[in-house]
């Protein structure tokens, strides 16, 4: 299972836009490295997240960089 994944820039309420493009926010944290911003296909995470949960391990490649990662915390956007 991997999910496709680009870094962002776009911070705060500039997250509007890129929902309004069908895609949702990320972050990418570890003990070993600075947190990445990071955007992601809303279809495809959940389908990916659907399959894999909270509890295996996913291949997130984020410009062509892979890296094995676990989905710990998903936040829903309420409807306004």
């Amino acid at each position: 299972m991997e999910i496709i994944a680009e870094k962002r820039t776009a911070l705060g309420k500039q997250n509007k836009k890129i929902r309004r493009e069908r895609k949702i926010p990320a972050v990418m944290y570890g003990k070993d490295f600075k947190p990445v911003n990071l955007v992601v296909g809303l279809l495809e995470f959940d389908r990916i997240f659907k399959e894999a949960g909270e509890s295996t391990l996913v291949d997130l490649n984020i410009d062509g960089k892979k890296e094995k990662t676990l989905i710990t915390e998903v936040q829903v956007h309420p409807v306004t």
